[in-house]
């Protein structure tokens, strides 16, 4: 039987490999490098703007923001990946990802994103199932 804790780790890797991806193609849409049809797109860069339009960030800032969102999926994406092809380091992976999902919690309530159903509750889902799974890879014992 294969090592759930390795299931659980390429599990993440390919989660946020998929993301990270369909919000890179998001960004290329934003940006006009690619066309407004294509098909694996996020449409979190527009999601940004909504939720920052409270305050009316310009468009520059949610730029940085979605950019630095994609920077930090793709670190998990190298993170995870490490972890499951040397076995190192997955402590630290699933630190950073329950980091990624705490500050699109916070960002929730710092921007009052109450009036776009269902998207606290998406956050508070996946940092929850996160932390699960990190008890999950800290209990289970190894198979051979």
């Amino acid at each position: 039987m294969p090592d759930p804790r390795r299931l659980i780790t390429g599990f993440w890797a390919l989660y946020f490999l998929l993301i990270a991806a369909s919000n890179l193609t998001d960004a290329f849409v934003a940006t006009g490098w690619l066309a407004r049809d294509m098909p694996f797109t996020s449409g979190n860069f527009d999601l940004i703007a909504k939720v920052t339009a409270v305050y009316a960030i310009p468009d520059w800032v949610n730029a940085l923001l979605f950019a630095g969102v994609i920077f930090w999926q793709t670190a998990l994406v190298a993170l995870f990946t490490r972890a499951l092809l040397i076995g190192a380091g997955l402590q630290t992976a699933f630190g950073v990802a329950v980091g990624l999902w705490a500050s699109f919690i916070l960002a929730d309530e710092l921007f009052i994103a109450y009036h776009l159903q269902g998207l606290e509750t998406t956050h508070v889902g996946l940092f929850v199932l996160q932390c699960v799974t990190w008890l999950l890879c800290r209990r289970v014992p190894p198979s051979s």
